[in-house]
């Protein structure tokens, strides 16, 4: 950090700060909604050049004794561009940062130029092309301009009237006088984001904050396009314990309904999500697209609530900053005495360069416990994945549809993963259920009608090839390029002959009505549950009536996502284990382990192929080989050979 001149000093705290200290808890407050940080980090030091640490101050942003101040409504002469009006306040405003419009004639859209002024002769402009609007039908309105902190007492707002019609003069005009010059503006950070795969009507983004635990009271979207009418929602992973199993469970910390309206090259939107302080370092945004394109998400920024500044007391040089000892209380200094008369005039140190890696989440600390558990062997799993070397620290490895399908379901879902070291010794781990699923595009097989669906005559019949035939809790999703349509919409599981049916069978499972009336955009697509199939083929009946087949265009199957996330002391290889129905769900000490896994930013890690363990049966093995078909074919036929052996041998002794 660099101070240029003597004397008093202000120095902004920033996101490379905020990022590497211990967290800060911020305060809401609902009028009007404002969400301030009353205290900096405990960590936080500032030493000189000689080495000598710097008495300082966190001065919180202003709020207590706030009072909000009338101003009077002034004409001003019109042309025929233009119109306006100014407002007094009365006397000049030390720190004026907004003003409140209201009785504006509705509904408007209008573009102005805001200047502000102390003695009416001399004018500043503070906001020179903004944009007011009052749309109670699109559910918009904007009308308190804001700007930098300024000391005022006229305000002269002049309307763009070349495009519309002329918007008048406000009833009434109001604003806030601050106890204090020393105001703070919200800081604001860019966000990196990547768009991840997801289900149809739904556009999903990954967003990397730079670290867990910041402040951040808001997201401003940056979105490509013209009109605008979407909902969305912010999405964190957050600890839940059932039945004295920890698991990490998708929440929703911020919701909001995207609007934006465009005339005469005019823009009104809002494109701002409110959401609770985030604990993660990551995010999850998911946007309902309904029947519009996917979003064009172009931009991500991270608003923080009201963030206190440091105070103190320096020549010029070079005073250095430290943090990040997670053990450091705050400090006491004998300059609290001087808070209450802390000088208007300060001058602004600035923030030197920072490592890189000062971006990174918070370094988990070191474990205080141990690393492994009891120990278990692996032949008694029928499925086991290589996990490959990795350096220490939290990792994450996602379950994908081949462990979803084969993990026992005795105990819960995922109640027979473990992860296994070289020695058999259990590896500690949190599950996490993840809010997107795992998104799997199949291709239907068109097939000749069965003898069920062929008493319904018009009807068309699709094999679903589902990847593992354990699979349950799916649901398939259907598109169609076809824009007036209306058919009836079969699922079933088309049962082989057994001994109680000499033909296939069809049970139905579910039946919705899919249906289209508007030619000038893409239908809806249609969602079914998938019904759990061991035996026999997942089929879809389609009642065509006397119409063409449907033309389907997408047949997507989504199946629910979940990962491990564990600590991982040294960088020795690992095994993904399951497939055991005598396990029932880990117990692990969560009050030890969240500390490590929880607000850390964990590495992904992908793991091997499935393979089947050496536990597996030998009739399992041979059924491996050859199909079932085959091998059930054989048997038969060796029964009847052994059958008749027995026979001829019980008449030869006769």
């Amino acid at each position: 950090m660099t101070v240029t001149t003597p004397g008093p000093q202000r120095l902004d705290l920033d996101v490379v700060m905020l990022a590497g200290t211990q967290a800060v808890s911020s305060v809401e407050h609902a009028m009007p909604r404002r969400r301030l940080v009353h205290q900096g980090p405990p960590d936080l030091r500032l030493y000189n050049q000689d080495g000598n640490e710097v008495p300082f101050l966190f001065v919180p942003p202003p709020f207590e004794g706030q009072r909000v101040i009338e101003g009077t409504i002034l004409p001003i002469a019109s042309t025929k561009t233009t119109s306006g009006f100014e407002v007094d306040f009365g006397d000049v405003v030390p720190s004026l940062t907004g003003v409140m419009l209201d009785g504006l004639a509705a509904p408007f859209l209008k573009r102005f130029r805001l200047e502000g002024s102390g003695d009416r002769v001399r004018w500043t402009v503070l906001v020179d092309e903004g944009t007011a609007f009052d749309l109670p039908a699109e559910g918009l309105r904007a009308t308190t301009p804001r700007f930098a902190a300024s000391a005022i007492r006229y305000l002269r707002v002049t309307w763009d009237d070349r495009n519309s019609a002329r918007a008048g003069v406000p009833a009434s005009a109001r604003s806030y006088r601050q106890v204090t010059v020393h105001t703070t503006t919200p800081l604001r950070v860019p966000l990196e984001f990547e768009r991840r795969q997801a289900e149809p009507g739904h556009s999903r983004f990954h967003v990397r904050l730079p670290a867990s635990q910041l402040p951040i009271d808001a997201l401003e979207l940056t979105i490509g396009g013209g009109h605008l009418l979407r909902d969305m929602r912010v999405v964190e992973a957050r600890l839940t314990t059932t039945d004295r199993r920890g698991q990490l469970e998708p929440v929703v910390t911020g919701r909001a309904r995207l609007r934006r309206v465009v005339q005469d090259g005019r823009t009104a939107e809002a494109l701002q999500v409110y959401l609770d302080p985030p604990a993660e370092p990551d995010l999850e945004l998911v946007f309902d697209d309904g029947d519009n394109p996917p979003l064009d998400l172009q931009g991500v920024t991270a608003v923080f609530a009201e963030l206190p500044w440091i105070y103190f007391e320096s020549q010029p040089g070079t005073i250095t900053v430290r943090y990040g000892n997670a053990r450091t209380a705050a400090p006491r200094y004998d300059l609290e005495a001087a808070r209450a008369s802390i000088p208007a005039t300060v001058s602004q140190a600035i923030w030197g360069a920072e490592s890189p890696r000062q971006l990174d989440a918070r370094p988990a600390p070191s474990p205080a416990m141990p690393t492994r558990g009891t120990a278990l062997a692996l032949r008694d799993f029928k499925y086991a994945r290589s996990i490959a070397p990795g350096p220490p620290g939290l990792s994450m490895v996602p379950l994908d549809a081949a462990a979803y399908a084969h993990s026992a379901p005795s105990g819960g879902r995922f109640g027979d993963v473990r992860i296994l070291d070289r020695d058999g010794l259990q590896v500690p781990y949190l599950l996490e259920q993840r809010d997107e699923p795992i998104v799997l595009d199949l291709r239907l097989e068109r097939r000749e009608p069965s003898a069920a669906a062929r008493s319904r005559a018009g009807s068309s019949e699709y094999v679903v090839p589902i990847p593992y035939k354990e699979l349950g809790g799916t649901e398939l999703v259907l598109t169609t390029r076809a824009r007036v349509f209306q058919r009836l919409v079969r699922i079933g599981v088309l049962v082989p002959p057994d001994r109680q049916s000499r033909t296939a069978s069809l049970r139905l499972a579910q039946t919705r009505s899919w249906e289209h009336q508007d030619d000038s955009v893409p239908a809806s697509p249609l969602t079914l549950q998938v019904p759990f199939a061991p035996r026999g083929d997942v089929v879809i009946e389609i009642d065509e009536g006397d119409n063409q087949p449907l033309p389907l265009e997408r047949a997507t199957l989504l199946v629910p996502s979940y990962a491990v996330r564990f600590f991982r002391s040294d960088a020795a290889p690992l095994q993904l284990a399951y497939g055991s129905d005598a396990l029932a769900a880990p117990r692990y000490d969560l009050a030890l382990l969240s500390p490590f896994v929880l607000g850390q930013r964990a590495r992904t890690v992908e793991v091997g192929p499935e393979d089947r363990s050496d536990s597996t049966s030998g009739t399992d093995r041979l059924q491996t080989i050859v199909s079932p078909a085959i091998f059930w074919g054989a048997l038969g036929v060796s029964v009847v050979v052994l059958l008749s052996v027995v026979v001829r041998l019980v008449r030869r002794e006769s």
